[in-house]
């Protein structure tokens, strides 16, 4: 979730090869892979481990049961198989750590315009925002120092008149939306957190919860589920940069002939990090 004292940037960035630009502006669509199919399945686990850490340690007067059934439902998502999805970005234009992660070998940046980014890429049968998808700053915390993590948890999950007083509540209607919006703020919690290590990716990430399969449905690839998120190119793209390795003449050549076939209007930046390949 996107908190009151963050700082939301103009603009978000997805680094990417030349070829995987032009399949994204030719597709109007980026891919949302599932949370446990990730490239490094151990994000999941830090913030899985992380939150059930500063739980079990949390002293509150709440009653044991909530806090047993909190931790149950939280370690229930190292086992996977839910429907979340996640899309990952960066808060940062021309980021050395982003551009030797992402395109070591030469490639570009697309700058998103952050404020369409917030109110949602599109679906790709409706065209239109998709409101289950929740924009989320990652918080960074380092390995075995949680106490950065105890304010979140007491505001998340131990606020008074929150879910520890829902706890046990009687009547389906009650506990069903006790279920319901107790497994968003998990989720949310989880996705949101990542080491310290990789705090110089400024990540947010585009998190979408049990997606509809009328407008995203869930596709396969080798070893990967994801959804596709639509966008139109000439309204989320401000900015494209050209990274500091690899052939830069050829890259800015390829994305100055991609914006004029396509009649876009972004800008085209050069990378100022002074390295190359």
């Amino acid at each position: 979730m996107v908190r009151e004292d963050d700082v939301v940037p103009d603009m978000f960035y997805h680094y990417t090869s030349i070829d995987a630009f032009r399949s994204i502006i030719e597709s109007k669509k980026m891919w949302a892979t599932r949370y446990d199919q990730m490239e490094d399945r151990s994000e999941v686990h830090v913030g899985i481990d992380s939150v059930v850490k500063v739980v079990k340690e949390h002293e509150a007067g709440n009653p044991s049961e909530y806090k047993d059934f909190l931790i149950s439902g939280i370690e229930s998502y190292a086992e996977g198989g839910l429907e979340i999805y996640v899309l990952s970005l960066s808060g940062d234009a021309d980021s050395p750590s982003q551009w030797e992660a992402y395109t070591p070998h030469g490639g570009i940046a697309i700058g998103f315009d952050s404020r369409k980014v917030r109110n949602g890429f599109l679906s790709p049968t409706t065209k239109l925002p998709h409101l289950e998808t929740q924009l989320l700053r990652c918080q960074y915390i380092a390995k075995d120092k949680y106490s950065e993590l105890q304010a979140l948890i007491e505001d998340q999950f131990f606020r008074p008149n929150s879910y520890s007083a829902m706890f046990g509540k009687q009547g389906q209607i009650a506990q069903h939306f006790f279920l319901a919006t107790l497994s968003v703020t998990i989720y949310q919690t989880i996705c949101s957190i990542k080491d310290r290590r990789y705090e110089p990716e400024n990540e947010w990430r585009c998190v979408t919860w049990n997606p509809h399969s009328d407008t995203h449905p869930i596709r396969q690839r080798p070893g990967k589920s994801y959804i596709e998120m639509a966008f139109e190119p000439e309204d989320y793209i401000k900015e494209v940069w050209i990274s500091p390795r690899g052939d830069r003449i050829a890259s800015e050549n390829a994305v100055t002939e991609c914006r004029q076939m396509n009649g876009l209007p972004f800008a085209i930046r050069s990378s100022k990090v002074p390295y190359s390949a």
